[in-house]
């Protein structure tokens, strides 16, 4: 406990019981030898080693005792501004990773604004049939679903119905959106967040794609030479499995395609 000057009691208790002490040793001295001064030189040694061998000893045990409490103070304020860095670092490293957050949901939406906005603008087929936006994804999924099955068909007729739609039939004008959602997924592979935040921006991406965008950006992740190259990363983490399905089975499409040979562009 401490008193109003913040010296602990017991120290100040201590202190006084020294003082108390070397006062009645004085008090024994002065009654014993008497107050009158002594003329001799070898008189006043005596009394000074007298006083030396009293005073010495307690006020080296005070300072002593004095010297253990600033050391323990020291340690606990040490101890407490420790506990007060740390406390800190664990705050900044949470506002960082906040801000950090943050900044990636932001950036995802940028990049998927500009996604949505290069599927808004592409256009497929030629004269009065052509289509823009949603319609153009209608109409080139139709053109290369109509009069086959996708869920029966090999690797190779797969391959062949790709290269005529992509090649002759317009297909290549999704190249673009295509780009768009790889650079979009990309992001969120490299981007320093949780998983748990990834999937979620994965889930959003796929959200954001209907069945038919989900489609063609699939047939030119799988079959379009100047796309598959991330075909490995995107069944690494899974992503058409959160994608819009309709009718097609995208994972057992892969299971059974498997690693093909592409077929010469015509």
């Amino acid at each position: 406990m401490k008193g109003k000057s913040g010296v602990p009691k017991w120290l100040v208790s201590i202190a006084l019981t020294a003082l108390v002490i070397a006062i009645i040793l004085l008090l024994r001295f002065v009654v014993t030898f008497g107050l009158t001064p002594s003329d001799k030189q070898e008189s006043w040694g005596q009394f000074g080693d007298f006083v030396g061998g009293i005073l010495n000893p307690l006020f080296s045990i005070i300072g002593l005792v004095a010297l253990l409490y600033t050391i323990k103070l020291q340690s606990e304020e040490m101890r407490n501004s420790t506990k007060e860095l740390k406390s800190s670092a664990k705050a900044l490293r949470k506002q960082n990773k906040h801000n950090a957050r943050q900044q990636f949901d932001s950036n995802l939406f940028q990049l998927l604004t500009l996604s949505l906005e290069h599927a808004n603008l592409i256009s497929f087929g030629f004269g009065s049939g052509k289509k823009t936006g949603a319609s153009a994804f209608n109409a080139a999924c139709h053109d290369f679903t109509h009069g086959w099955s996708l869920n029966k068909s090999s690797g190779n007729e797969w391959i062949e119905r790709f290269d005529d739609w992509y090649l002759t039939g317009g297909g290549k004008s999704f190249s673009a959106y295509a780009n768009s959602v790889t650079n979009m997924i990309d992001f969120v592979v490299d981007a320093n967040v949780s998983n748990k935040a990834k999937n979620f921006a994965y889930s959003t991406i796929s959200a954001n794609m209907s069945i038919n965008m989900a489609l063609i950006y699939f047939l030119l992740i799988v079959f379009s030479e100047d796309h598959n190259w991330y075909r490995e990363t995107l069944v690494e983490i899974d992503f058409f499995s959160n994608c819009q399905r309709g009718g097609l089975n995208f994972d057992a499409v892969l299971d059974f395609i498997g690693d093909f040979e592409r077929l010469p562009n015509r």
